[in-house]
Parts: C-alpha cells; sequence; structure tokens
C-alpha cells in the first residue's frame, strides 16, 4: 500500500483526481468528434448520390432533419436487450409486408433509436426496401446517438469542480431528491464512445427509486464502475450487467461483468488512493477511491466479490423515505 507524504497527499490527490475524472468525458469528446464528422460525411454522400428529387429520400429527410434537432434518443442498447428489441421490430416489419432486409433494417431501427418513428418509418421500408434508407437512418441514428454522449459529457464536465471536492474530504453538498435511473441513463451515455460491438451491457434499472444526495456525484459512481467493468472484459468481448433494486429503505445497485476477475492478492488493495491495475497511462487509480468516499458521504457502501468469471461491485444507498418527490416535482 503506498504511503503519501503528509504535506501533499491532497495536493497530489487532487491533481489525480482531475486527471482521473477529466480523462473518460474528453476521450468521449475526442471520439465524439471524429464519430460526428465520419457519418456525417456519409449521410451527406449518400445524400448526394441518389438523384434529385428522390420520393424515398425526400419522404425521409423530415424524419431525420427532426432527430437532428432533438438528439435525445434512448441510451444505447447492446447484447441481448439488443437483440431482442431488434428481433421484434423485424416480425413487425415483416408483417407490415417488408420482404427482403427486415433484420438488417430492425437492428437499424433499435441501434439508432427509431422505435419511436416506427410507424412512419416502416411503411416507407416497404414500398422502397431497406437500401438506401436503412443507410441513411444508421447514420443519422450513429449521430444522435453521438451527441447525446457529447451532452452527457459536457453537462458530466460542468459539475465536475463541485464533485471533485468530495475526493478532498470536503462537506457534503445540500441534498436534493433524485432518481437513480436518470443517473444511470447519464453514466451510459457519457460511457457511449467506449461500447464495443462484441459487448453486451444489460441495464435492469426500474423507475421510482429514490435517493437523497447529490444526482451527480451518484452518476460518478455509476460512470466509474461501468467504466472498470468494461475495461476488465478481455479483446474477445464479454457481458456487463447493471441492476438495481429496492430492499426495505436501502437502493442496491450492482455492476456485474464476466472478465477474468480480480486476483486475491490485490482485493485489499483495489480501493487505495493511485492503486491501478491498468497498463501505464491507462489508470490512475482513484476511481474506485473516490466512488467508495462519496457512498461514504452519503450513508452507504461500495463494496465488491470477484471470482474467475465474474466480478461484482455493489452499491448500497439509503433510500428517501416513501412519499419524497424529486427535486423537479416529477419521477
Amino acid at each position: 500500500m503506498p504511503v503519501l507524504p503528509e504535506k501533499t497527499t491532497r495536493e497530489e490527490l487532487f491533481a489525480a483526481s482531475l486527471h482521473h475524472e477529466m480523462k473518460t468525458p474528453l476521450a468521449a469528446l475526442s471520439a465524439v468528434s471524429e464519430n460526428l464528422r465520419r457519418h456525417l460525411g456519409a449521410l451527406l454522400r449518400q445524400i448526394a448520390e441518389q438523384a434529385p428529387g428522390s420520393e424515398p429520400i425526400s419522404a425521409l429527410l423530415p424524419i431525420l432533419k427532426e432527430a437532428i434537432a432533438d438528439p435525445a434518443p434512448e441510451p444505447p442498447l447492446t447484447g441481448l436487450a439488443h437483440q431482442q428489441r431488434a428481433a421484434a421490430a423485424a416480425v413487425r416489419l415483416r408483417a407490415a409486408g417488408m420482404k427482403a432486409g427486415a433484420d438488417e433494417a430492425s437492428s437499424i431501427l433499435v441501434r439508432g433509436g427509431w422505435e419511436s418513428r416506427f410507424d412512419v418509418i416502416a411503411p416507407l421500408l416497404v414500398r422502397w426496401g431497406s437500401d438506401p434508407l436503412s443507410g441513411l437512418l444508421d447514420s443519422v441514428g450513429r449521430l444522435r446517438g453521438s451527441l447525446r454522449s457529447l451532452d452527457a459529457s459536457v453537462a458530466r464536465l460542468t459539475n465536475l469542480t463541485a464533485a471533485l471536492r468530495i475526493g478532498l474530504g470536503a462537506p457534503n453538498p445540500v441534498a436534493e431528491v433524485f432518481e437513480l435511473l436518470p443517473c444511470v441513463e447519464a453514466a451510459m451515455g457519457t460511457l457511449h464512445h467506449v461500447l464495443r460491438e462484441n459487448v453486451g451491457v444489460d441495464v435492469r434499472c426500474p423507475a421510482g427509486m429514490v435517493l437523497i444526495g447529490n444526482s451527480v456525484h451518484i452518476s460518478q459512481i455509476v460512470t466509474n464502475l461501468v467504466a472498470n467493468a468494461l475495461a476488465a472484459l478481455p479483446a474477445a468481448g464479454g457481458q456487463v450487467t447493471l441492476e438495481a433494486e429496492r430492499s426495505g429503505d436501502t437502493v442496491i445497485m450492482r455492476v456485474i461483468d464476466n472478465g477474468a476477475g480480480v486476483p486475491d492478492a490485490i482485493h485489499d488493495r483495489l480501493f487505495t488512493p493511485f492503486f491501478t491495475t491498468r497498463a501505464t497511462g491507462q489508470g490512475t487509480g482513484v476511481g474506485l477511491y473516490i466512488s467508495r468516499r462519496i457512498a461514504e458521504t452519503h450513508g452507504g457502501t461500495l463494496a465488491f466479490e470477484s471470482r474467475p468469471g465474474r466480478t461484482c461491485f455493489e452499491l448500497r444507498l439509503p433510500a428517501a423515505p416513501a412519499g419524497r418527490a424529486t427535486s423537479d416535482g416529477g419521477s
């Protein structure tokens, strides 16, 4: 266990914390910028390739413009959740009369957050076929996902200074009443850029689980835990599951991955400041330390158990008393 000089502990911890917490959102912004340029170019090329006044493109463009103006699709789906929704969409497309390309088109509809516009888009796909409409939907859907990630990252950066004060032992800010689900959605939006096609992410967080504290800090914990779980998976892929439930007066959230596991020899060091199992330059070793500190300032706990093939981090937080409304008055 490293021993920090007493006179520099707080300064070093602040610098490392700032570096650690800036790294993920800044990487997201960089990836999003590249993603926006690439897919915007693809979108423009696909439109340019169509004959002027092309009827299918003309019919689809208003939907695309509306989507770009309102870039707020659901958090990204991967793995089993995506497969199930895509399969259901394919059944609906075939029932509507689409004879070819239903599987590919349905995957694009789900991945791009187009299900809410299914009744408008499906007749176009049935009438003119999957190509070139699916390509346009895919490009714009990816742009919308990137914009969501950008918004989440910017919001996190805006609140970063206040959030980092917890890691330095400052008193907890004035408490608010908030739901856990938006914290999870914000975290998944921030991590959009690190989700790989061969990694499944299953989110099981029902609405209505209300906490008292600071929603930005709790979102920070979720981001750290999910990012660590994704990093623990091999290049071949794997599965991350985030599940939450209420048990009496406690809200319990678990982040589970099926990676190689945490070696027994380092279990006692995992929450130590500056200890990391990642390669040089890829981790500062303060994410888990700060996450546990935040949990404790909220009257909760953060613990883990690990074995080969299953690592589970469990966050326990006091639930808000029944009847307490969220800070915005809604759910």
